[in-house]
């Protein structure tokens, strides 16, 4: 290579740099900073003011009220089927005979004894047997009981023992972008009772063991089906996996998602600091140069890339004061920086805190968890908001704010009763889907006083094992991806730190190319967005009306357009009326509905 060209490959980067800075600059000396221009349609007054319609009562429950941890299962079931609107009724098996089931489509056990019902199991089998559908959200007991009925079950032989299980693996397309996928448990236990099952059975999840066991399996018994949960997880982050499980029962079913795939970046734009790194130390930069330099136009390119955009939460200043007065930070250098170009590659700026101290009063419990200061009153904290919100439209005066995401995701009650009485711009508030012990945790829902909880589902750039299960089972109850990150993640020796940012950056973009090649078309948007479809879907119900060769749905609650994951294990989709098909995986699509009333033609196989 002539020394000509090396320079020109050496200038290569000075140049892209240079450009860099030149637009940096440009937006702190006069530039005008705007948001993108994209409209957030709330759902209006009408529909959240009408009276959500009863679902119809398609799903017998049957409980063990007598124990604890059989209630717990029960729980599990009515959160699940509460999610997908399927109606339901339930019975506590002790003491209540078995109402009569013709008036169901399927039946759900959520207990193991099936001695709790000894006197009617046959009479629930003969019921299956001339159309109905039954599942297991437990493994049975190997008892006297259970050896009557376990051929009806498509078990060939069973042990009297569990067998001990690491975690699972999906081996089938019951769920999307689960097949080969692998839950690792951390500790091993006795989860699953050793079966051998009949070969008509349809096996879809495995344990992780020597010698795999079935836990998830389908059965054509007669004219009816038996889906059996051979084991006994109970983690809220397994709700997917269940729900999966349900729509195995019937020949067709369709329940709302959202639809939506969200990405926040907390902590940003904040200060950094003008400081080294060991783990940057390779890029010869302070680390507010490596952010602005490196560490940004590599995310922007990521998210060019997949098609999305990223929501910063704003942090103003990070002192520790929870008493006013709250000093304005005047070094906006990097709030124009990294923030401006946020806004002008169509992403949004939320509220974190005007520092990192959580909003909680005096009587919370951190439970020696975090060493955070404490407020003093609800007056503090709205001060310190106020002031916040200050600084953000000073920066920039055409973002529209209407999210909050609690710092390290912490909230009391009366930080809550301040964003939703004090600050009127905040619709939302964005926290976690799954907790460990005090922070704020919430469902994808609409509060009784209007505010949407749009939860955070999955951090960091390097997705580990729970991560990657717990994103499986939000795209299939949900449709959902809600992820965090923090720029700081990438000095942290925790997150992955002493890996480098080559490496963060290569796993990050591995999980985003599983992701929206998993859901292609799932669609990408900012939280305020994402909060607009969350009450989109809280707000549905369905009604489900089948037939021979068509399934009908009316939408109760219905706006402009809803979503609806719809499963057809008995025939292909042919037209669609009030809406339209997308294919996903497996026998498993998208409906987009554009009517309150949606038939679908379904051809037999």
């Amino acid at each position: 290579m002539t020394t000509s060209a090396k320079l020109r490959i050496l200038l290569i980067p000075f140049v892209v740099l240079s450009l860099l800075s030149l637009l940096l600059l440009a937006e702190r000396i006069g530039l005008k900073i705007t948001a993108a221009d994209e409209e957030v349609i709330f759902l209006p007054d009408s529909v959240k003011n009408t009276p959500k319609a009863e679902q119809e009562k398609e799903c017998l429950i049957l409980f063990d009220g007598s124990s604890d941890s059989m209630v717990a299962f029960k729980k599990q079931m009515t959160d699940i089927l509460d999610i997908m609107r399927v109606g339901y009724d339930t019975v506590d098996v002790n003491g209540r005979d078995i109402p009569d089931l013709s008036k169901y489509r399927t039946v759900v056990i959520t207990f193991s004894k099936l001695e709790k019902i000894q006197n009617s199991i046959l009479h629930v089998f003969e019921w299956v047997k001339n159309g109905g559908r039954l599942m297991f959200s437990c493994a049975p007991e190997p008892s006297i009981v259970f050896q009557v009925v376990k051929y009806k079950m498509g078990i060939w032989e069973s042990g009297i023992d569990y067998v001990y299980c690491s975690g699972v693996k999906v081996v089938s397309d019951f769920m999307i972008g689960a097949k080969g996928e692998t839950y690792q448990w951390s500790t091993s236990w006795d989860s699953s009772l050793a079966v051998t099952l009949q070969e008509s059975c349809k096996v879809h999840v495995v344990s992780l063991s020597d010698n795999p066991t079935p836990m998830v399996w389908e059965y054509d018994y007669g004219a009816g089906r038996v889906v059996v949960n051979n084991h006994y997880i109970l983690e809220k982050v397994s709700r997917g996996l269940l729900a999966a499980s349900y729509t195995l029962l019937e020949d067709v079913i369709a329940y709302p998602v959202i639809n939506a795939s969200t990405f926040f970046i907390d902590d940003f734009p904040s200060p950094i600091p003008q400081v080294e790194s060991e783990y940057i130390k390779s890029y010869g930069r302070t680390i507010d140069s490596f952010y602005i330099n490196v560490w940004w136009p590599d995310m922007l390119e990521l998210s060019r890339k997949y098609g999305f955009t990223y929501t910063g939460g704003i942090i103003e200043d990070y002192n520790e004061s929870t008493k006013s007065p709250f000093i304005r930070n005047t070094n906006t250098r990097q709030f124009l920086d990294l923030g401006g170009m946020l806004l002008k590659n169509g992403g949004e700026i939320c509220l974190h805190g005007y520092n990192h101290q959580p909003l909680v009063a005096q009587n919370f419990d951190f439970q020696g968890k975090y060493t955070y200061n404490k407020w003093r009153n609800m007056d503090e904290m709205t001060l310190a908001l106020n002031e916040l919100l200050d600084f953000t439209k000073s920066l920039y005066p055409d973002a529209k704010i209407s999210v909050y995401v609690p710092p390290s995701n912490i909230l009391s009650e009366e930080g809550r009763a301040v964003l939703t009485t004090r600050i009127p711009n905040i619709r939302c508030i964005a926290s976690l889907y799954l907790i460990e012990d005090v922070e704020y945790e919430q469902e994808f829902d609409v509060s009784p006083d209007g505010i949407i909880n749009l939860p955070r589902v999955v951090s960091g750039y390097i997705i580990d094992n729970y991560m990657k299960w717990a994103a499986i089972n939000a795209l299939n109850l949900y449709y959902v991806n809600s992820h965090f990150i923090h720029p700081d993640d990438v000095l942290d020796v925790d997150r992955g730190a002493e890996l480098g940012w080559e490496f963060i950056k290569n796993s990050f973009d591995s999980y985003l190319n599983w992701l929206y090649t998993t859901a292609p078309n799932i669609r990408s948007m900012n939280a305020s967005r994402a909060a607009a479809e969350v009450e989109r879907y809280d707000y549905l119900r369905v009604r489900r009306t089948v037939s021979e060769n068509e399934y009908k749905l009316s939408l109760s609650g219905f706006y402009d357009y809803a979503y609806l994951m719809l499963r057809i294990n008995n025939g292909t989709p042919g037209t669609v009326k009030g809406g339209s098909l997308e294919k996903l995986e497996g026998n498993l699509y998208v409906l987009h509905a554009t009517s309150s009333e949606v038939t679908i033609e379904i051809q037999k196989n």
